[in-house]
């Protein structure tokens, strides 16, 4: 058995437009381009040091977190198709989802003092 402990602190996906699934969860990327992953259905930038995101191309997207990121903010109105959202323990302060009518799991659980 192999095990392979890498951590990315940058990746370009704009070649891979076919790309439906990206969990990047866990490294230490700070950017992200997903401007040209119109196809994109999944994303999980979670547990990263990431601050904002551009899902603005991302009209596909059923699926994002970015929980336990350092997300600050987060323009969902581009993904009427979003489905699942998570931002848990991410210091963003407002968040309107007016635009994601077919939500229907969202997880904002702040973690508890003192764990």
């Amino acid at each position: 058995m192999i095990e392979l402990n890498v951590i990315i602190t940058q990746i370009d996906l704009s070649k891979n437009q076919a790309l439906t699934f990206a969990y990047l969860r866990y490294n230490n990327i700070t950017e992200l381009d997903v401007s040209k992953n119109v196809n994109l259905k999944s994303l999980g930038v979670d547990f990263t040091p990431m601050e904002s995101i551009d899902l603005s191309t991302n009209v596909n997207l059923t699926g994002f977190n970015c929980g336990w990121s350092n997300m600050k903010s987060l323009d969902l109105s581009h993904t009427p198709n979003l489905t699942d959202l998570g931002i848990d323990d991410a210091p963003i302060q407002s968040i309107d989802l007016s635009a994601n009518h077919k939500l229907n799991c969202f997880t904002c659980q702040k973690k508890s003092p003192g764990i």
